[in-house]
C-alpha cells in the first residue's frame, strides 16, 4: 500500500535530450505546463554547456545539464569537433555524400565544409543504462528521449535497454536514409525499438534536402531526403509494474501522446489507466500539478463529447458497389470512353495557355484563391455554430497547447461538415 507520496521528481515529466549544443530539445516548450517537467541535456563537447544553460534559464522546468558523451558501452573513444561544430560527433563523414549541400538563407551548406575535422578528443562514453543504474541518482530516468548525435543515435539506443523497457515511454530521434556517416539507418532503429515496444508514430519534421550537385542559380531544384527526426511511442500492451506505477506511466504517456498531435492515442491510453485499481491517494498527490490536472479536465470534457462518427467505406460503398467504380460502361461490345463537351473545351483552353506559361500560372493562381474564398465564405454562412470552441478545444487552450486545439478544432469542423453533406 502507497502510504506516503512519490518523489516530486517521480510526479514530473522528464523530459531528456542527447546532443544538446545551443540549448535545444526534442520535446516543445509547454509554457504553462512546463513547470512541471524535468529538463535533461547533454552535450559531449565542455565548451557549450554554459551556453546550454544560458539558453534555458528563462524555461519554468527544472534544467540539469550533463557533459556525458553517451553511447553503447562505458570506454575510451574519440569525439571529434567540427568546423560547424553542431555536427561534432564520434562518427567521420562518409566520403561519398562531401559534395552535397543545401541553401541555408544566404549561403550553401555543404556537408564537407561543415563536417571537416578541426580538433579530436579522448572521451569517456557512458551508457544511459549506466548513468541511471543508481537509485541514489538526483535526476529522474527519463520518460521522453530525443536523440540527435550525428549517426551515433543506434548506440545510444543499445546502451539503453534497460531504460526502454522500464522507464521510457516515447522518443524522437534523428533518423537517417543515407549513410551520411558510419551510422544505422532508419529502419535498424525503428527495428531496434519495436523489439522493446515501441510503435512508429511519424516523422515529424523533414530535414533540409541536400542536392547531390551544387548547380548554379537558375538551374537548382529538389534534392534528397537524408534525415529525419522519428516519433515512437510505446504500446499500452508492453508496460509492466504495479497499478500504481502503470497509472503514473499511462497519464504520463497520453500527456506526451496529446503534446504531439495523436489525440486518439491519447485517449485510448487515459481509457487505460482508468481500469488500473491505483491507490486514490496517488490521483490526490498528482493533482497537486497542473499536468495532471489538465489531463482529467481533457478526460471530462472527451467523456461528454457526442458519440457521432462519419461513415466507414462499408457503410458508403457495398462489395458491388465498390467494385463498380473500376468498371467503364460499354455499349453492345464497343468501349465507349468519350471526354465530355466541356472538358474537351477545357482542355483546348489550358493547352493554349500553356504557349504563355507566365498567363498561365496567375491566371490558374487567381482561380484557386477564388475557389479557396468561395469555400471559406460557404463554410462560414453555412456552419457558423460549429465555429465555437468546443469543451475540449477550450481545455487545451486553457492549459496553452494552442496548436492541439486548433488541429483538433479544424479536424472538427470539417469532418463535420462532412458529415452534414453525406
Amino acid at each position: 500500500m502507497t502510504t506516503s507520496p512519490p518523489g516530486e521528481n517521480a510526479l514530473k515529466l522528464s523530459v531528456h535530450h542527447i546532443g544538446g549544443r545551443d540549448g535545444s530539445r526534442g520535446f516543445p516548450s509547454l509554457g504553462l505546463l512546463e513547470q512541471d517537467v524535468v529538463n535533461v541535456l547533454y552535450d559531449a563537447d565542455p565548451d557549450c554547456l554554459q551556453q546550454i544553460r544560458q539558453r534555458n534559464v528563462t524555461q519554468r522546468s527544472k534544467v540539469h545539464v550533463l557533459p556525458y558523451c553517451v553511447s553503447d558501452a562505458c570506454r575510451k573513444a574519440t569525439f571529434t569537433i567540427h568546423y560547424d561544430p553542431f555536427t561534432s560527433s564520434l562518427k567521420s563523414l562518409n566520403p561519398a555524400y562531401g559534395a552535397y549541400y543545401f541553401v541555408r538563407g544566404d549561403h550553401d551548406y555543404v556537408l564537407s565544409e561543415a563536417m571537416r575535422p578541426l580538433e579530436q578528443r579522448e572521451v569517456d562514453l557512458v551508457t544511459l543504462d549506466s548513468i541511471f543504474s543508481s537509485d541514489s541518482h538526483r535526476i529522474p530516468p527519463p520518460d521522453f528521449l530525443s536523440l540527435d548525435t550525428e549517426g551515433a543515435e543506434y548506440e545510444i539506443l543499445t546502451g539503453a535497454q534497460q531504460l526502454l523497457r522500464d522507464h521510457l515511454l516515447a522518443l524522437v530521434v534523428e533518423v537517417a536514409f543515407h549513410p551520411v556517416t558510419d551510422q544505422r539507418l532508419f529502419g535498424e532503429i525503428t527495428a531496434l525499438l519495436a523489439q522493446q515496444g515501441f510503435l512508429f508514430v511519424k516523422f515529424l519534421s523533414h530535414h533540409p534536402s541536400f542536392a547531390p550537385v551544387r548547380g548554379p542559380l537558375g538551374l537548382r531544384g529538389e534534392g534528397v531526403q537524408l534525415k529525419s527526426d522519428a516519433l515512437y511511442l510505446k504500446r499500452l500492451d508492453v508496460l509492466q509494474g504495479t497499478d500504481d506505477a502503470m497509472y503514473l506511466m499511462d497519464r504520463k504517456l497520453a500527456f506526451i501522446a496529446l503534446v504531439f498531435n495523436q489525440v486518439e492515442y491519447a485517449l485510448k491510453v487515459l481509457q487505460h489507466s482508468r481500469t488500473l485499481r491505483h491507490q486514490t491517494l496517488l490521483d490526490v498527490w498528482m493533482n497537486s500539478h497542473q499536468l495532471y490536472r489538465f489531463l482529467n479536465e481533457f478526460e471530462a470534457q472527451a467523456q461528454q463529447m457526442p458519440q457521432r462518427f462519419p461513415q466507414t467505406f462499408a457503410d458508403k460503398y457495398t462489395a458491388e458497389a465498390s467494385r463498380a467504380r473500376f468498371q467503364v460502361k460499354t455499349s453492345g461490345t464497343a468501349v465507349i470512353i468519350k471526354a465530355p463537351r466541356s472538358e474537351a473545351f477545357r482542355t483546348r483552353i489550358a493547352s493554349w495557355l500553356r504557349r504563355y506559361p507566365t498567363l498561365f500560372w496567375n491566371l490558374r493562381e487567381m482561380r484557386n484563391q477564388v475557389v479557396r474564398i468561395q469555400r471559406l465564405l460557404k463554410a462560414c454562412l453555412a456552419w457558423r455554430p460549429l465555429y465555437h470552441l468546443s469543451g475540449v478545444e477550450a481545455v487545451l487552450v486553457k492549459y496553452g497547447l494552442i496548436t492541439q486545439a486548433e488541429l483538433v478544432r479544424r479536424q472538427r469542423i470539417s469532418q463535420e461538415i462532412g458529415t452534414q453533406r453525406s
